[in-house]
């Protein structure tokens, strides 16, 4: 049954599976199959960031599809590899921010800067990506898309900036697999 073998591989090879259930259709648990029999599987459970989130023991006929090497698995194998890969850096904004001379000053710190990853938000949108380009009218961001990927250029105009976040965790994590995904290692998504 492919069902099973699926199941045997995750568990012989360390591998991530997404699970989908009957009873709760619109989640996808994420993880490693640790042990199954033909009524159960139990497997731990990963968070989107590849943090361990608990044990999950659930009933084989609940099982509705399995999903193996999307690109979100793959990513989420490379988190749980790599849990150092989410960058954290903080950056003083206090010191930094001066509103007389926003948004220039404070943005051209982070131009081309690929340790920060900031969200702009407007009132239409929210964008996520690295400042290439910034002057007293307008930013210029390369999106990082959730699975770490390029996905193109916004200009976005200063006055229409509502707010914005740099280096939060969800935005952490684009960037992190934007870096996996360029640095030429796509097999160091391996879990020991």
């Amino acid at each position: 049954m492919i069902l099973e073998e699926l199941i045997q591989h995750s568990k012989d090879n360390n591998k991530v599976i997404g699970i989908t259930t009957y009873t709760e259709p619109e989640l996808m648990w994420c993880g490693i199959v640790k042990d199954f029999n033909e009524d159960f599987i139990s497997f731990e459970h990963y968070s989107e960031f590849g943090d361990r989130d608990g044990l999950i023991v659930e009933g084989i006929d609940n099982i509705s599809d399995i999903q193996i090497d999307t690109e979100y698995l793959k990513g989420l194998s490379y988190l749980i590899a790599h849990p150092d890969a989410l960058n954290f850096k903080v950056p003083k904004l206090a010191a930094m921010i001066k509103l007389e001379a926003w948004p220039f000053d404070l943005l051209n710190q982070f131009l081309n800067n690929w340790d920060y990853i900031l969200a702009l938000e407007t009132t239409e949108d929210r964008f996520v990506g690295i400042i290439t380009q910034v002057d007293e009218f307008s930013i210029k961001l390369q999106l990082i898309n959730e699975n770490g990927y390029p996905n193109g250029t916004q200009v976005i105009r200063s006055e229409d900036i509502a707010n914005l976040k740099i280096n939060g965790r969800f935005e952490c994590k684009r960037l992190a697999l934007y870096k996996w995904r360029n640095s030429g290692d796509r097999n160091s998504d391996k879990i020991e």
